[in-house]
């Protein structure tokens, strides 16, 4: 599989999980397709790292769009009964690279490591989306692309550990089920696939939101 059909996957189930997170919150099975989504959007960060050929341009566009789209977040998570204020996945995603940046930089281990822990805890205490299970997995689609069976060990181990985690936080647990992303990224070619417009993977995540938003005002 492409990255272009790596990001058609991921798009189209994170639509999926959100049109049940705001309209059929009873129905399990938007949450569960919608499980999918993340690690590819984690893994297409980690492959548009290695690719890239300016890291801080790439960075700056994540910081940016993150930034517009937590408008439209805000009040997608407000009209689903969501009063803390959390940041979107853009951030998460944004703080991804600068953990992947680290990771390549900094050559001493235990200066990387610790360094690495403090963009854990600015995941976590920040309340990024994903916190720490985020960071971890824009990390371990890194190393898949180095050495892909150590990826893939980390990749599947990841969505069990969140979910010990949501379980021992008394929080509705679906994240094991992550796991069938590992299908699309374990078929991924290395290759971009027909070239489109890099914008419209950035704009589709705020306008899908501010899309959904609209329609839950007009029908609510």
């Amino acid at each position: 599989m492409s990255s272009l059909i790596l990001k058609i996957i991921a798009v189209v189930t994170m639509a999926i999980d959100h049109v049940g997170f705001l309209f059929f919150p009873e129905e399990v099975i938007f949450r569960i397709i919608g499980r999918i989504s993340f690690p590819l959007f984690a893994f297409l960060i980690a492959e548009g790292f290695q690719k890239t050929k300016n890291v801080n341009a790439y960075l700056k566009r994540l910081s940016i769009f993150a930034v517009i789209s937590q408008i439209p977040f805000f009040f997608f998570e407000k009209s689903a009964g969501i009063t803390d204020l959390n940041l979107n996945i853009l951030f998460t995603l944004a703080l991804g690279v600068i953990a992947l940046m680290i990771s390549v930089r900094i050559k001493n281990w235990p200066i990387k490591i610790f360094n690495i822990a403090i963009i854990l805890a600015v995941a976590y205490l920040g309340k990024f989306s994903y916190g720490i299970y985020g960071i971890l997995s824009i990390i371990g689609s890194y190393i898949f692309l180095q050495n892909k069976k150590a990826g893939l060990i980390g990749l599947s181990i990841l969505p069990f550990l969140e979910n010990v985690r949501l379980f021992l936080s008394n929080i509705f647990f679906l994240q094991f089920f992550a796991i069938f992303s590992l299908v699309p990224i374990y078929f991924y070619n290395g290759k971009q696939g027909p070239k489109i417009s890099r914008w419209w993977f950035y704009w589709f995540y705020p306008a899908h939101l501010a899309v959904l938003v609209l329609i839950f005002l007009i029908i609510k």
